[in-house]
């Protein structure tokens, strides 16, 4: 016969709990240190809008804010991510390079892409002098972006496509929809646009795509 066992107490119940939760707790810890990390990256981008034609970003006569070109040397080895804004507006502008902020931070876990990337800043203020403004605005952000310049022509092929139909002609306020993001690859050819809808954790995820899938080619 079997003896019957005495009711465990509050304290040996709480005891019991606290081991079972750290238990998993070790495992979540331990199964994380295994973990691949490129185990939680698409194969591919998911919710960028790729070019209907290519384009070379870095072929737009693009000046940065020490009035240097933007041009291959500079994109070279670099995931670049531009957002477009008028430097006068405070507003937009600030909404604008606080989510290239935000797409820098959300690269955390995979330090070779972020280290890799570059924010950049450009103005739908058409024509080149601005270097100053631009100088001023984007170093409070990071030291590490480019704040960029050009005239109307070199702005309308950045222009996403579900906004080219309402745009005016030329690159203006209404151009780009506030916080639209453009990628720009390496080689300096744009790779797509995110809509500004789309959260900064999955954009930091689809350049993380990117990234990762041209490193194993």
């Amino acid at each position: 016969m079997y003896r019957q066992r005495a009711p465990r107490s509050p304290a040996q119940r709480l005891a019991f709990a606290f081991a079972a939760v750290l238990v998993l707790a070790l495992g979540y810890w331990a199964g994380n240190l295994t973990r691949d990390p490129a185990s939680d990256v698409p194969r591919r981008p998911e919710a960028m809008v790729a070019p209907a034609a290519p384009l070379r970003v870095t072929e737009l006569g693009l000046v940065d804010q020490y009035d240097r070109p933007f041009d291959a040397a500079r994109a070279a080895g670099r995931w670049s991510a531009a957002v477009f804004a008028a430097p006068d507006d405070a507003a937009a502008a600030r909404e604008a390079l606080t989510r290239l902020v935000h797409v820098h931070n959300w690269l955390a876990d995979r330090h070779d892409v972020q280290t890799k990337f570059q924010g950049l800043f450009v103005s739908l203020r058409p024509g080149t002098g601005q270097g100053a403004t631009l100088r001023d605005l984007v170093g409070f952000y990071s030291p590490d972006f480019l704040g960029l310049a050009g005239d109307a022509a070199a702005l309308q092929p950045l222009v996403p496509p579900w906004a080219a139909a309402g745009a005016r002609q030329g690159a203006d306020d209404d151009a780009v929809p506030p916080l639209t993001v453009a990628v720009v690859a390496p080689d300096g050819a744009l790779r797509g646009w995110f809509t500004p809808e789309t959260p900064p954790a999955t954009i930091a995820r689809d350049i993380k795509a990117l990234a990762l899938g041209d490193a194993a080619h």
